[in-house]
């Protein structure tokens, strides 16, 4: 050994003790996140990057991982669909990668669900569409954590019954997840009696949406057209303001709902949305509720926490650390072999920040019913309604 070696384990064992007494060396646990951070989906995705970072910060300064830490790895899928499945073979043939999180891309998921399910690596999709078939069940690596279309319409028609709503027109964008959503609406509605017409598409003219939802859409038995008593609005946070715009602009005051698609921002950038009603996990709107639990603790601390770094809440950035909080109790459960990391994701039970979460072997879309409520906007920023 050379001297200069020597010395260099001398300092170390006087520092230590003995070398018997060394820290053993901690674990890296990487976490891959494919995003969109670029391309037209930009925004969402750099929503769930800040998110991320900020989750695996507090999440290494608590100690969450026993005797480790987490490492994030993000890979940009240009808002590509097959970019994203580019990734996706990375992050598989990566032996370091412990789990991935994928982002709200409904395209990006129905292009990789195949390729993760017959893979082993545990991916969690933060994405709103259904699981493909055949890709999520016992066994599948693949899980979602994001409102379900079922879930969603039961939420909005449980709104228009209580808003004494009998005749309603859908507006909805024709994505896997608007697609779900109005079939789902239709059956809801139907249990209920409400006269649901059928879905207007959410692409194209505002003004020409906007005639066949109030004027050409509901039409009495003696021929004539009467006014919908509300209106369900099934599109993203860019559309969905837009589509309300075309509503005001022809007077119509009545009841408007937007499915839990359309959630972005607390504070809102249009005024027109004021009187609208949102389906969502309440803690976008956390600043209007005491933390009367520890559950509501924990909320209004990432609410908070998030807001001071960001300079404002944003609606996804619950479910991408949801997403962390859970793999993380998964590893120190059953380690980080992919197999028994799977199984114990399979079987988390959480009280989430974006509300309860109950993944089973047969269920892999975790956040429950129970997670949805109702929010209202007022004074350009969501509220609570009631």
């Amino acid at each position: 050994m050379g001297a200069a070696a020597a010395v260099a384990v001398l300092l170390s064992a006087a520092g230590c003790g003995s070398l018997s007494m060394a820290a053993p060396a901690q674990r890296r646990v990487v976490i891959g996140a494919d995003l969109s951070l670029s391309g037209p989906d930009s925004d969402a995705g750099a929503v769930l990057r800040d998110a991320l970072q900020l989750r695996v910060k507090e999440l290494n300064e608590q100690g969450a991982i026993t005797n480790g830490k987490l490492v994030l790895t993000i890979r940009d899928n240009r808002s590509d669909a097959g970019t994203s499945a580019e990734n996706i073979k990375a992050f598989q043939r990566d032996s370091d990668t412990t789990a991935a999180v994928t982002g709200p891309c409904d395209a990006c998921l129905t292009r990789t669900a195949p390729l993760v399910a017959a893979g082993q690596l545990p991916v969690i999709s933060l994405a709103a569409a259904d699981l493909p078939d055949g890709t999520a069940g016992a066994g599948s690596p693949l899980f979602k954590l994001a409102p379900n279309p079922a879930d969603d319409a039961t939420t909005l028609v449980d709104l228009l019954v209580s808003r004494h709503a009998k005749h309603v027109a859908v507006v909805t964008d024709l994505g896997p997840y608007g697609q779900a959503t109005a079939a789902a609406l239709g059956r809801a509605a139907a249990s209920r009696k409400l006269d649901l017409a059928d879905p207007v598409a959410a692409s194209g003219s505002v003004d020409s949406i906007t005639q066949k939802l109030l004027y050409q859409n509901i039409q009495q038995s003696d021929g004539t057209v009467r006014e919908p008593d509300a209106v369900v609005v099934v599109a993203g946070p860019d559309r969905a303001p837009q589509l309300v715009a075309g509503l005001r602009a022809e007077k119509y005051r009545k009841t408007v709902a937007l499915s839990a698609m359309a959630a972005d921002r607390l504070f809102l950038r249009d005024a027109k949305l004021d009187g609208c009603y949102l389906d969502f996990p309440p803690i976008l709107a956390m600043d209007d509720q005491v933390a009367s639990t520890p559950e509501k603790a924990a909320q209004k601390q990432w609410f908070d926490d998030y807001t001071s770094a960001y300079g404002g809440y944003r609606a996804t950035s619950g479910f991408a650390a949801d997403a962390l909080q859970i793999i993380a109790a998964a590893v120190n459960d059953g380690g980080t072999d992919p197999a028994k990391l799977r199984a114990a994701i399979e079987t988390t039970q959480l009280d989430a920040l974006s509300g309860p979460v109950r993944f089973t072997p047969d269920n892999h879309s975790g956040l429950t019913p129970q997670s949805l409520d109702v929010l209202q906007a007022a004074n350009s920023r969501w509220h609570l309604a009631g």
